[in-house]
């Protein structure tokens, strides 16, 4: 037997914010007074009440609005049912564009309106490198001009390493930048003696498909395969006298279905954990898988277990067929540096006929359609976007109520002439006594696994958080600290021997955009406060450094109390910069000073609320400025002023030379009253010289000033 090389499937090292499990998030234990995405109608999605997420397109694919419930006829397995609960979805017109991230992020008064919010999934496990270029073209289009202002969009690479969520458009350069990195892995070994593609492979291994077989066997016997392998004439003659075909045959469908299973649960397993990560998402959804496709193989359970993803998070699956799309989809290609078409010449032997079935299916499913051209792409895109913009909700409660496991197939009708509705095909019914669903890769609640995914903020606890960027710790490394706040007046305590106790549950991670590299950090927080600090406490505070490379961050703090069951989360986008060049450091703003190392600094707090009452500090430190050849001390000078948002001026200072200290550190600290400051939003605009350089770097701190204290740590 000769010895070849086959293909090898990457062993996947999923992040441990990638691993989340299906379970709901535990309702709020009280009602929050703020509108949150929790007020947008959902229903429940056990046996009791299945809800079906509706979209209606005319003639030209165009969303049909205002159709009323007695327009709908649902059936299920040809039984008609009564639609209990219905809602029409219309997303509004698009927010006021945001131009940057903001200094602090929170999840307080988070938006309750039904936006719109898209996962893709780039398959990586599923595409090599020539079509992983194209599945880039593609999804670059989307981002192009399939989104809006307002839009929330997570990209994903279902191979592991790449998750990273934004809001557009304000976030479509780090998506773009994202996308940049992911490449297509996997490794073709097209042979062509004994190619077998992957439907060939499940048709002969599983289905014992004797047509396959035998027209595999000619192939072999056509190109010598089987003549390379020592089989003589008189061998293959017996096994074609039996109907048979050679043992051969059947291993090498057995090696290829092997590979193909392999790839095909880790993306199926990818989707789901995307698809569980929406669940918790209110409004329209839907999940773009770009990919060359996946066989359909029924006796993968995993196919069911994104289904019932899909279908609990109400989400529609679309299927962007790369082996469908040209390489000039649109004039950002060179970005993605096209790779030469002829050294993937192979491809040429791939099934094109069947090989995408597993992803068609998905898409079918769940209500969604699959692009398999590139003349269809940009109208695609285009029906995507508007088919999230207007959808209908209906829930009944199904006729057939026992829990056998069984898949119920749904049909929705509309009493409308030339229009199309497309929803979800059907359900599988609960299992009575059904296994329970797998353990969790690691010890990580499942619920904050889920947080962890989530492309938004979930507000079951009010959070904020900052990022402040100092000097550099290590070799290319800068100290930079995460401060965060958690409302200590919206978690649950219990009373234990006249003390206030209660236990935070917390996770706070770091990604870096460039690298994927991950810091990650679970902490458990037992709070027992005496009554009178219980009954004074307003704010928790939060604090992590990290050392950190030049780029581009997400964070992310997850906090649940044990208590209540709450949890909540928030995301923050931070920059570090090129720690080579001179830079001033992120300026800290508060209204309090507190005692360190004998020197007076001001308090790290991510809240920008202060009184008129009090005083405002400021202070900052500058790092590789110029030094003068001769004395080799810096020159730097620095002023400030602050205007209103309206652009009134309401201080100003000029500019004045900063002592450096006795070992060349360069940092100031100052402050000012808010006496006579009308509330309002205000900026703290600083003027930083390096006089020996002449450059001049300006930095801006937003802050609001009100008339009582504000909520303070």
């Amino acid at each position: 037997m000769k010895t070849t090389t086959r293909l090898t499937i990457p062993i996947v090292l999923l992040l441990p914010w990638f691993q989340a499990e299906a379970t709901a998030v535990t309702p709020p234990a009280k009602a929050r007074a703020t509108p949150t995405r929790d007020s947008i109608p959902v229903f429940a999605a056990e046996v009791e009440m299945v809800t079906v997420d509706v979209v209606v397109v005319d003639k030209g694919g165009e969303v049909v609005p205002s159709l009323k419930k007695e327009d709908f006829l649902i059936r299920e397995d040809g039984a008609p049912q009564r639609i209990v609960r219905f809602e029409s979805m219309q997303v509004p017109e698009a927010p006021a564009k945001k131009t940057a991230p903001p200094p602090v992020s929170s999840n307080i008064g988070i938006d309750s309106r039904p936006g719109r919010t898209f996962a893709v999934a780039f398959d990586d496990i599923q595409l090599d490198a020539f079509q992983g270029y194209r599945a880039k073209l593609a999804i670059a289009e989307f981002l192009r001009t399939g989104v809006r202002e307002g839009d929330r969009v997570t990209l994903m690479a279902t191979g592991g390493g790449t998750w990273w969520s934004a809001e557009m458009e304000s976030g479509r350069e780090d998506l773009m930048e994202t996308l940049k990195q992911m490449n297509g892995r996997r490794e073709r070994d097209f042979n062509p003696r004994d190619y077998v593609s992957d439907y060939e492979a499940l048709r002969v291994h599983i289905h014992n498909d004797t047509e396959v077989s035998a027209r595999l066997q000619r192939r072999f016997e056509e190109t010598g395969a089987l003549q390379m392998e020592g089989i003589d004439s008189q061998e293959r003659a017996r096994y074609q006298a039996l109907g048979m075909a050679h043992p051969y045959v059947d291993m090498r469908a057995l090696e290829v279905y092997q590979e193909s299973r392999v790839r095909s649960r880790i993306t199926l397993n990818a989707l789901k954990r995307l698809l569980d990560s929406l669940s918790i998402v209110r409004g329209r959804k839907a999940l773009i898988l770009v990919s060359e496709g996946f066989v359909h193989d029924v006796l993968l359970d995993d196919f069911k277990q994104a289904i019932q993803s899909a279908r609990k998070a109400n989400v529609a699956i679309y299927f962007v067929d790369t082996k469908g799309l040209s390489g000039a989809i649109t004039p950002l290609g060179d970005e993605f540096g096209a790779p030469n078409a002829s050294q993937f010449h192979g491809a040429l032997y791939a099934d094109q006929t069947r090989a995408e079935e597993g992803a068609e299916f998905l898409a079918s499913e769940t209500g969604g359609f699959s692009l398999k051209s590139t003349d269809a792409l940009s109208r695609g895109i285009l029906r995507i976007a508007n088919e999230a913009r207007c959808f209908y909700l209906l829930g009944y409660t199904p006729t057939n109520t026992a829990r056998d496991g069984r898949y119920r197939k749904i049909d929705v009708k509309v009493n409308r002439r030339g229009v199309v509705v497309r929803a979800r095909r059907g359900y599988y019914a609960p299992l009575e006594g059904g296994p329970a669903p797998p353990a969790p890769d690691d010890e990580t609640d499942p619920e904050m696994r889920r947080a962890l995914d989530a492309p938004f903020d979930i507000d079951g606890i009010p959070l904020r958080m900052s990022a402040r960027v100092f000097e550099e710790k290590l070799r290319g490394r800068a100290r930079v600290v995460l401060a965060a706040e958690a409302d200590v007046r919206e978690i649950e305590f219990r009373n234990e021997g006249g003390r206030f106790v209660t236990v935070l549950d917390m996770i706070m991670f770091v990604l870096h955009r460039q690298s994927g590299e991950l810091y990650q950090y679970p902490q458990k927080i037992t709070m027992r406060l005496k009554p009178e600090t219980h009954a004074q406490a307003l704010w928790y505070p939060i604090f992590r450094e990290f050392e950190l490379p030049a780029g581009t961050y997400q964070a992310r703090l997850v906090v649940r109390d044990e208590n209540s069951g709450r949890v909540s989360s928030v995301i923050h986008d931070f920059k570090v910069p090129d720690l080579d060049s001179w830079r001033v450091s992120s300026p800290i703003i508060a209204d309090a000073l507190a005692d360190a190392s004998g020197s007076r600094r001001v308090v790290i707090r991510p809240h920008r609320t202060f009184s008129r009452q009090g005083s405002l500090y400021c202070q900052f430190e500058v790092y590789g400025a110029a030094r003068d050849s001769a004395t080799g001390l810096s020159s730097v000078s620095q002023g400030y002023k602050v205007v209103r948002t309206d652009g009134k001026l309401e201080r100003f200072v000029q500019p004045s030379r900063i002592v450096s200290s006795p070992n060349g550190a360069i940092s100031r600290l100052f402050g000012f009253p808010l006496e006579g400051f009308q509330p309002g939003d205000y900026e703290i605009v600083l003027t930083v010289l390096d006089e020996l350089r002449g450059q001049i770097k300006e930095l801006r701190e937003p802050f609001t000033v009100v008339e009582e204290p504000p909520d303070a740590s």
